[in-house]
């Protein structure tokens, strides 16, 4: 009987790495391998001409002194904090809002709305560019319209952040209100019928129902989008270049900007590596607090 089991059991085994192995080779070669050299170049100088020469943590020691690399991380944190919870409130209120319209004109909303996340970010950053161009765009105009002077969005430090932040929310808010009626669906209608029994108003069907069973979906959101935020470069590198005086210089864009701007490979290497860490850190802080939020509301 044991001789049966193992055998059918190492068929198993053998079934499963072989389905396994193309994307194992892929990660392999992709990820694996890039992350390992990425580590060891932040432990060497090397401008991409001359090869690596050992200099140990050189650039990390560096790199907590350096005021840009603060101002980058800084940066970042103000980008991440004000696009994750402008498009998680505004996908939360296009959910709520569609999902009490009928089935086929939700349909159409959902389209119109998610339409700009399969959209090419280039394109997006072009069509933004022009709709923040400060002679002819239709931003100005509309602040003309009605009284306000010109805005120079994305020539000023002011305001540089918040026109690619407002982008960022346009872009995702469509995917984010598709995950939040995707967990909305799963709520039994059951809860909401007892509630309009109790006498309850929308408002407090919507604070008493249906925002906290949206708990595990919310986190899953605020994962995601954390995540992404701190990724964010192409509308950096489209409408600012990371100016005006590294106002939009993001830790990406940094990056980029060490490696392949000034071609000092070691030391965006290093920033990349301490940059990879710490997103790991709060990615599993995260997940380790969905865990804790899911067991306390009783869901298995």
């Amino acid at each position: 009987m044991r001789t049966r089991v193992q055998h059918i059991l190492g068929k198993d085994v053998g079934a499963a790495a072989a389905f396994l192995m193309p994307a194992m080779v892929i990660l392999g070669l992709f990820v694996f391998l890039p992350l390992a050299r990425s580590v060891f170049l932040s432990f060497t100088r090397w401008n991409l001409l001359v090869g690596p020469e050992w200099i140990g943590l050189a650039h990390y020691r560096r790199l907590f002194t350096s005021a840009r690399f603060w101002t980058a991380f800084r940066v970042t944190a103000l980008f991440t904090v004000f696009s994750v919870g402008l498009t998680m409130f505004f996908g939360l209120l296009l959910a709520l809002l569609i999902d009490g319209v009928g089935m086929r004109a939700g349909r159409v909303y959902q389209t119109v709305f998610f339409l700009p996340t399969m959209i090419s970010l280039v394109i997006l950053a072009a069509v933004w560019l022009y709709v923040l161009q400060p002679q002819i765009g239709p931003a100005n105009a509309l602040l003309e319209s009605i009284g306000l002077p010109r805005i120079g969005w994305l020539r000023s430090s002011q305001w540089a952040l918040p026109s690619i932040i407002g982008m960022n929310v346009w872009r995702n808010a469509g995917y984010t209100m598709i995950i939040f009626l995707a967990g909305m669906q799963a709520i039994p209608e059951q809860l909401y019928e007892v509630a309009k029994m109790d006498g309850a108003s929308l408002m407090r069907r919507i604070r008493s129902v249906t925002i906290p069973l949206l708990g595990p979906t919310t986190l899953f959101v605020f994962v995601v989008s954390v995540i992404r935020s701190f990724l964010v470069f192409t509308e950096v590198q489209v409408l600012t270049g990371g100016g005006p005086g590294d106002s939009t210089l993001v830790m990406v864009y940094y990056i980029w900007q060490e490696g392949f701007r000034y071609y000092r490979a070691g030391s965006a290497s290093a920033i990349a590596t301490f940059f990879f860490v710490f997103v790991l850190i709060l990615s599993i802080a995260q997940m380790k607090l969905s865990e804790r939020r899911t067991h306390y509301m009783g869901v298995k």
